[in-house]
């Protein structure tokens, strides 16, 4: 046993859920950005975003996207240097010397689902991006409701939201 003294847990929110959002667009911005060596350490490296949603049900949800813009693999690189072109653009941001010029831009992120892969769940996907001032065209899908058991019915084990007794988060 240890002591703990006065812990309080209402002091503490419920950790968000890191189930993805349903697909649609966003209302979103960049909060967080680095630029990171790939795990392949090869002199490889990748730009990461944390974009912030800004209203509706699903505000202050993040979603995490990576952008190749140094590889070893020419067409890796290329599709990491386009995407990433994409979101500077959505922000109205041409030419950039430093990540933090992309934060606090409000943009609207197009998101779908990308299966499971390599032991983890499913994903959320940035598939386009658009100036705020263009508005939302395609408002995000109501979740799904689960059906509840039938009368009766044993319950089923506790499951991570992809399915798995453990769930990691990329």
């Amino acid at each position: 046993m240890a002591y703990l003294g006065e812990f309080n847990a209402d002091q503490y929110e419920e950790p968000q859920s890191f189930e993805p959002l349903p697909p649609g667009e966003y209302l979103a911005q960049v909060v967080d950005s680095d630029i990171k060596d790939t795990k392949a350490n090869d002199g490889s490296k990748y730009v990461k975003l944390k974009w912030e949603v800004l209203d509706g049900q699903y505000a202050g949800r993040m979603v995490f996207a990576n952008y190749n813009i140094i590889n070893n693999s020419p067409k890796a690189q290329e599709i990491g240097e386009r995407e990433f072109a994409s979101a500077c653009r959505g922000m109205s941001k041409l030419h950039v010397t430093d990540t933090e010029e992309l934060h606090a831009i409000p943009v609207i992120i197009k998101l779908k689902i990308e299966p499971g892969k390599n032991g983890y769940g499913p994903s959320n996907r940035i598939t386009a991006y658009k100036p705020a001032s263009a508005g939302i065209s395609q408002p995000p899908a109501a979740p799904a409701q689960q059906a509840a058991p039938p009368v009766g019915a044993a319950p089923a084990a506790p499951v991570s939201p992809q399915g798995k007794p453990v769930w990691q988060q990329n």
